[in-house]
């Protein structure tokens, strides 16, 4: 299997610390008629402030001392997310680098708000790509390239193609490919699609491919909330030419050339649609173990099943000749670039939410989820508490982190995490667990 993708530089994100933001949502008016007050300790600061700690007083009084990149009070907006926590890391996009924005937090803490935004306040994903299609009007070779997919009850999904299941693969090389349903053609080919993958060169042509994902999404009823997310959603846009679109997509049609001539080779080889059978080679004797079969009067048959073996050996290396061919032109165009922006990432996750079955009586179809979605959850901070560490990182434990893998071990790579809270003291519990876990991936 060819990866698509520049291979990643395991080294390039050490010493490269996840930044972790804590954003307080405001009351929603239903909460304000329900009684609820904001919570003991839910600051309330005019500007975004740093390093300081969060205390909270709720059952019992915690104070969360993590080195907070930034802390946002209930009156900041989406544009000072913005401009304080994504804007500055866009200049990494722009020099071909990786960052991973994960958007953190229990169900009904304004997670999706946060990335995606409602009515006139856009979220900071539509204010990421607002930037990079102002980047691409002074260079119109450059275009976006997004795949927008969804993990739910730990199956992955392909939201720009009718939320049809995909399968997640490792390659002998540890490089992890996302690879749709398998096509076989009338000639023998065998197509396996990537993840679909949408062009874009306009806020609107972005906003288009949005909506197409999210109206595929799964959503569902918990007891925080009437419309949570019952599912970890992945966007990602990735700066390319149509160049290396086109590459890619013949890398696609190659590969399948390669399986009708690898077929009939493994099928001749292994005496599977050959006239000869393997005796021609081995013998058994009496002890009923097998030898080498020397018989000379077999060689001249040996040799010709040998020379055929050979030359469709030949066919098969031929074909895998092209897709490296491909490739090659591939990486030549990224070593070629002269803006220095091809293959920038920005990549968006609307993780599901991080809600406790025992604290929210839930139903069994809602604890087996929640089970599933709190043990990626937990899987994934391990990866990003470890990244540039020595040591086994637990990437294989959820098809979450195994999809992520490749961004967090990405060239250049940089995560920042924005951990969404409730200021109810009617959720001070779920609050309390959303900060203690955003302060273990602070504290890096």
């Amino acid at each position: 299997m060819v990866t698509l993708e520049r291979k990643p530089t395991r080294k390039s994100n050490m010493g490269t610390k996840p930044q972790v933001c804590v954003r307080f949502r405001p009351l929603m008016p239903r909460e304000v008629k329900a009684g609820a007050k904001t919570a003991a300790g839910v600051p309330q600061n005019a500007e975004p402030r740093t390093h300081e700690p969060i205390t909270l007083t709720g059952a019992k009084t915690v104070s969360y001392k993590a080195p907070w990149y930034a802390v946002f009070s209930e009156g900041h907006k989406n544009r000072e997310v913005y401009d304080t926590v994504i804007a500055p890391m866009m200049a990494d996009v722009q020099k071909g680098h990786t960052v991973c924005c994960f958007s953190y937090g229990h169900t009904g803490s304004g997670k999706t708000h946060t990335l995606l935004g409602y009515g006139d306040e856009r979220g900071v994903y539509r204010h990421a790509t607002a930037e990079l299609c102002e980047i691409l009007k002074a260079n119109p070779g450059l275009r976006l390239h997004a795949k927008f997919a969804e993990i739910y009850n730990d199956k992955v999904y392909d939201l720009l193609n009718d939320r049809c299941e995909v399968s997640v693969r490792e390659d002998q090389e540890g490089n992890t490919h996302i690879r749709g349903a398998t096509v076989t053609l009338p000639n023998g080919e065998v197509r396996v699609n990537p993840l679909t993958a949408a062009c874009a060169n306009t806020v609107e042509e972005i906003e288009d491919i949005l909506e197409r994902g999210i109206k595929h999404r799964a959503v569902g009823k918990s007891s925080l909330h009437d419309q949570s997310s019952r599912s970890h959603a992945i966007l990602e846009i990735e700066i390319v030419t149509d160049e290396i679109v086109a590459l890619r997509d013949e890398i696609v049609r190659l590969e399948g050339e390669v399986v009708p001539p690898g077929v009939v080779h493994d099928d001749f080889a292994g005496f599977k649609s050959c006239p000869e059978d393997i005796s021609i080679f081995y013998s058994q004797g009496p002890d009923g173990k097998y030898a080498l079969n020397t018989d000379p009067e077999l060689e001249p048959r040996r040799q010709a099943h040998t020379a055929e073996a050979a030359r469709l050996k030949a066919l098969v290396d031929a074909a895998i000749a092209k897709v490296e061919a491909a490739q090659a032109k591939v990486t030549a165009l990224f070593e070629a670039d002269t803006t220095g922006m091809l293959g920038g990432t920005a990549v968006f996750v609307d993780l599901a939410g991080a809600d406790h079955d025992d604290r929210n009586n839930a139903d069994p179809k809602e604890m087996r989820e929640s089970r599933k979605i709190n043990l990626s959850l937990l899987d994934l901070k391990e990866c990003i508490r470890g990244r540039g560490k020595a040591g086994r990182l637990p990437y294989r434990n959820s098809k979450l982190t195994r999809v992520l893998k490749r961004f967090l071990e990405g060239r250049g790579s940089r995560v920042v995490m924005l951990a969404n809270v409730s200021p109810s003291d009617q959720q001070t519990q779920e609050t309390m667990n959303t900060l203690g876990y955003a302060q273990l991936v602070a504290k890096t």
